[in-house]
Parts: structure tokens; sequence; C-alpha cells
């Protein structure tokens, strides 16, 4: 059967997916009175902008090659942007007196660049996954390589200078260091309640005697640098900016901070001391203001020196947001406007992909975006551009649509037969698609789901740091969670299958990002969904499969009532009752199973032919035989096969239709 398959051409469907998002912006002053913004915008390229603060017009973009994201920039004291990505470590530099993106060259520490900040003339660098931490002298155009920042930890997260010393935030577990750059010596400051736990210190900001900083994204740390001493602790989005006071005689110059919560702009003035000033005028679905640039500039068409400055002496707060958004807030009136920035929606990888029960395909994008596509019309009948990232996609029996998204481990539901209904948080009444719950429990990544006979289950891989993954059982009838931690002790879960009142599944031996695994072998095991019991748990042993394999990847049960999975290059089948294995074979011996959280894809057909992607090629297997032929021998990242049997495909941003001629059948 097999040698009489045809297969088409990988037909291009375009790119599904777009998001407005950027994880990196600054605000500029040029000669005390041009205000300007920058903003780096994800993308399959991503794109960096120079936009008029006032008017929101974009002056200046530019692609930034071989980047998807930027998460480090800062302003150097040369009024030059200075800029780094995720992926190629290379430093850019943008010019706003001679507008141009300058590639200044491959920085000597990690490719992941996380933050930015000045020093003097210097721009240092906070990197991962070694925690290195590099100095761009732009006098000397040379780079210097610091080191490692601490060498227990992979994530150098957060940077901030003064004078005397670099503070840099670590992560997975939450520390800070003290850089001397006179010796290069390293001090560990100790901080209560927060030092050792598991998480991050990822933003920081030197302002006079005191070193601010963000923890878990949640809660404002206020150090004061003269006794290295924690004055305060409160909740905020993630950013701080201080409101610079002019120092005389019977002036307060003490330490005021504004940050935002929710929508709501709020002034912190002292230990305890919090007020709220304005409410900003958000229009996505977001619930959080995720703030990127916070800074003080003159009225538009005042100077002010520097460009710096505060209070209600003619300047006016910018605040911008990972969503392209800009507010202006003027403290002499009390309220905020808001700024629409010239910044275009851009496709961007897509990162999960599935077929609803009516034959829309359903892609999830990185680090947002959701898009629905009807491939008879080859169009998108809509799309959310802030939708949180999904790492997994199925359809439960009661046809509704499940979407498991990072971060938090967050579950939303669709329902293709009710209106698309996007509102505020995706809560209330008529909301479609819905926030169902957050798993907790320390997960992050929903990559597995699967269902049947009024079950929803999640599989998780935890939180940075962390290796217990978790099983989740969900009842819609009744609301019903049941969060189930150690299924595989210090494991993930990232393959689920269900059949009969039992849920199998397969493990990864990592964890969350930042951990470090502490079994070499991946597991199976089967539960009993209705009595919520473990009924077995093990190590498959695959015949000719020369390593243990550190990820299981998609379980399916087959036509034949077997449960079949994928591991490090074969193929194998159980027999569901026993757990005894019927059949397998090793198609690519010492397969390097690439990432130990997204599982390699195995599908069923309509053909009852499995499709699965081995050693990055899409493969089809006869089950009765284990024959197999390659299809396409070009790497590949997700599969899902349409109700018309056709194959889908993503490569980046872009989709991929692939038509299957089968014997007696035709197209199809």
């Amino acid at each position: 059967m097999l040698q009489n398959l045809a297969f088409g051409d990988p037909e291009p469907l375009g790119e599904p997916v777009r998001t407005l998002l950027g994880q990196a912006a600054a605000v500029g002053v040029r000669d005390g009175r041009d205000a300007e913004i920058y903003f780096a915008a994800n993308g399959s390229t991503a794109v960096f902008h120079c936009l008029d603060l006032w008017t929101g017009r974009c002056k200046f973009r530019a692609e930034i090659p071989g980047e998807d994201v930027v998460w480090g920039m800062t302003v150097g004291r040369d009024g030059r942007v200075y800029l780094a990505g995720d992926l190629t470590g290379v430093l850019y530099r943008y010019d706003p007196d001679s507008p141009r993106l300058e590639k200044i060259g491959a920085h000597p520490a990690d490719p992941f660049v996380w933050d930015l900040a000045p020093r003097g003339d210097s721009i240092f660098g906070a990197t991962y996954p070694n925690a290195r931490i590099f100095e761009y002298d732009p006098n000397r155009s040379a780079f210097r390589d610091w080191g490692m920042a601490d060498e227990r930890e992979q994530y150098a997260r957060g940077i901030a200078a003064d004078e005397r010393y670099l503070y840099v935030g670590l992560g997975s577990t939450a520390g800070l260091v003290r850089i001397d750059p006179a010796d290069g010596s390293r001090t560990k400051i100790h901080l209560p309640g927060v030092t050792g736990k598991q998480g991050f210190i990822e933003r920081l900001w030197v302002f006079g005697d005191h070193l601010v900083f963000q923890v878990q994204k949640g809660h404002m740390h206020v150090l004061d640098l003269r006794e290295y001493r924690i004055v305060d602790r409160f909740e905020a989005d993630g950013f701080a900016c201080a409101e610079p006071r002019e120092g005389a005689p019977g002036v307060d110059t003490g330490l005021r901070l504004f940050f935002t919560k929710g929508t709501g702009l709020y002034r912190w003035e002292g230990a305890g001391r919090i007020r709220r000033l304005a409410v900003l005028p958000m229009r996505t679905c977001d619930e959080k203001l995720r703030i990127k640039a916070m800074a003080w500039v003159g009225r538009k068409g005042t100077r002010t020196p520097g460009g710096a400055g505060g209070g209600a002496d003619g300047r006016v707060l910018a605040i911008v947001t990972n969503y392209g958004e800009c507010f202006l807030y003027d403290p002499a009136v009390g309220d905020a406007r808001r700024v629409e920035l010239e910044i275009e929606p851009g496709p961007v990888q897509v990162q999960a992909l599935a077929f609803d029960g009516e034959g829309r395909l359903i892609a999830g994008g990185y680090q947002r975006g959701l898009a629905r596509w009807n491939p008879e019309d080859n169009r998108i009948e809509w799309e959310l551009l802030h939708f949180p990232q999904t790492e997994g996609i199925a359809v439960g029996d009661d046809g509704s649509v499940y979407f498991g998204t990072y971060t938090q481990a967050v579950i939303y539901r669709y329902d293709p037969r009710k209106p698309f209904r996007p509102l505020p948080g995706f809560r209330g009444p008529g909301a479609n698609p819905e926030r169902l719950f957050a798993i907790g429990e320390g997960q992050d990544r929903p990559f597995a789901i699967a269902s049947g006979d009024g079950f929803v289950f999640f599989g998780t891989v935890p939180d940075y740091g962390l290796l217990e993954g978790a099983l989740t059982v969900y009842r819609p009838k009744t609301g019903e969670i049941r969060v189930l931690r150690g299924i595989v002790p210090q494991q993930s879960i990232v393959s689920l299958a269900y059949r009969d009142g039992v849920v199998y599944g397969g493990s990864s031996i990592a964890g969350g990002l930042g951990s470090r695994p502490v079994h070499d072998r991946a597991e199976l095991f089967a539960f009993d969904a209705r009595e919520g019991r473990l009924l077995c748990r093990f190590a498959p042993e695959i015949p000719g499969l020369g390593v243990p394999p550190k990820m299981i990847g998609e379980l399916a049960v087959g036509p034949d009532g077997l449960l079949w999975g994928i591991a490090c290059g074969a193929v194998f089948a159980y027999e569901r009752g026993a757990m005894r294995l019927v059949k397998s074979r090793v198609y690519f011996p010492g397969e390097s199973p690439g990432s130990l959280y997204r599982p390699p894809a195995l599908r069923f057909g309509p053909d009852g032919l499995l499709y699965a992607e081995l050693a990055g090629k899409l493969v089809v297997i006869d089950p009765e035989t284990l024959e197999h032929r390659v299809i396409d021998e070009e790497p590949f990242e997700l599969l899902a096969i349409g109700p018309d049997g056709r194959l889908y495909q993503a490569q980046g941003s872009r989709v991929f239709r692939r038509s299957v001629i089968r014997p007696a059948e035709g197209e199809t």
C-alpha cells in the first residue's frame, strides 16, 4: 500500500498567525526636544521601529536579520540605541542623527541577550544560558567578556549599573550579584525572602542610593544601597520609573517611583505609601499592562536639560507597553492620553497547529497570536493578536477546542458553534474563547491534551527551575479540576492519549527551563480516570534502541486498539490491557530528540496509516508491517491531518498543505 501512495508538493498557504508584540522598547530625547520611541516588534523576522512620541508616526523601520525576538535594548550616553536579540548573538546600534540600523558585531557571551544597560560610555549585556556578562566600548569599538555572573545559574536576566558597580539579577534560582568592574570581583547580595527561591530577579534600576528590582513579574523591591537593606516590597506589573527631583534647600528629594498594576498608574512615595494616579486607556484583551519603557520627557516644544526630569513643571511621563501602546501621563492634569503608534502586526512562528471539529485549522503563535483559518476558502475567519502563547490544542468530545497556554499553564476553551466574542481578559458571560482556569501547582507549559468520556486531560512541563510535571484531570460538566503532580516523579508529562476510561501518558526527563534532569530515561504510564488511580508506570524497553529515550513522543490509540508511540527514532505499539510491547521498529538509530518539550508528531490518517516525525523527516508507516516511506527529507515543526486527509505542516511562520493520493481513492 505504501508504494502505491503518491504525495503532492507542499502548497504554501501563507502565514496565518500575526501579532503586535515587542519585548524591548526605549524612549529617547534628541537635543532636549525631539522625543522618540524605539520599539522592536516580534516576528518571523523582528523589526526595529523609531517613532515620534507625540504623533506615533513611524520615522524609521528596519528588519533585524536572523532575530525573532529582541529583549535587550537601551539608550547609551552617546544618545544612540543599542539592541540585541535571542538567536544570533549580534549587537546592533541605531543612530537617530543619521537614521540607520548598524550591525556592530557578535558579542563574546551567550547568543540570547536578556538585558542591556549603559555604564559610562559602555554598554553591558546579560545573557542566557550561561549567565554571562559582556561589555561593548563604543570609544574603542571593542567587546569584552566578563564571564559568568554566577557559575550555578543559567540566567543573567537583568542588569543595572551605578558609578561603581554592576548589579545582575539571576534565575531560575533568584539571586543578586554585584560586580566591581575595577577588579572583576563578584559579591552575592543576600535578600531575605528572595535569595534562593525558585524564580528570577529580572528587571533592575539604580535610582540614586536605591536599587529597585522585580521578582517573578509581580513584586517590586526597593533596596537601600547604603545599608543593603530592603526598605519595601509592593505588587507591580514589572516596570518602575523614578520621579527625578532637583535638590534645593527645603525641597524633598526622596525617592518616588511610578509603576503600573492592572490598568492603573501608581506612585510609590516611601515605605507603605502608594497613591493611585490615573487609569491608562488600554485596548487589548490582556489583564495587565506589561510595560517595556517609561521615561520623563519635556512637553512637546519645550526644552529640558538632557530631556530628563519629572513632576508638574512642564514634563510628562511616557509609557510604552509590549503591545505597541503608548500613554502620556501629565501630572499637571492628573490624567493619561493615548498615542497611536504606527506599528503593523507581523507574522510570527507557528507554535501549535490543529483542526477543530468543523474542519477549520487553528494556529497559535510564538509568543502571542491565534487564528482560525478556513482551508476551503483560503481565508482567516478570525484572529487574536494578543492571545497567549499556545503550546497544545485539542478538541474535546463535546466539540469544544481546548488551548493549553504559557505562562502559568492557563487553559482556555473555544466553542466553534457559538459566536466568536473575545472579551477583555477572555472572561465574562458569552466570552468565546473563554479563560477556564490556571493549573497552578508550579506548572507552566501544557503541551499535551487528550479527552474522552466527559474528561479533558492536560500534561504539563513545570515552571522555570522545577522538575515535577503534572497530569491535570478536568470535567467540563462539573468544573472539577484535579492536579496530580509526580505521576512520573521529577519529569514532565508531554504526551497523552485516552481510551475506555484510561489515560496513557509519556514523559520527558526535562523539567522547566533552568532545571537539570535527574533521570536518564523517559517513562510511560496508565492512569484510571474514573477511579483516580495510577495503574502502571515504567521505562519502555525498545529492542534495537541503543540509548534510553529521554522523551516519549506523541501517543495514539490506533484502529487496532493498540497504544502507539514514538521515541528516539523508533515507533512502538503496546497492548493496552497488560501494557505489553507488541511490535516496534527503530528507523533512525541514534536520532537526537532535539527539543525535550514538544513531542514528535504521530498521527493516524483516515487511511489507517501512521504519519510521523522521525529525525526531522515526514514519514508514513504501515502499522501492520511497520514498513515506511520518507515523504519529505526537510525538517518540519508541526503536523496536522485535515478531515480531507491532506497533510498540513508548519515551518517557521508559514503553513503548507500536501495532497495524498491513495489507492482506489483518487486525490483526497
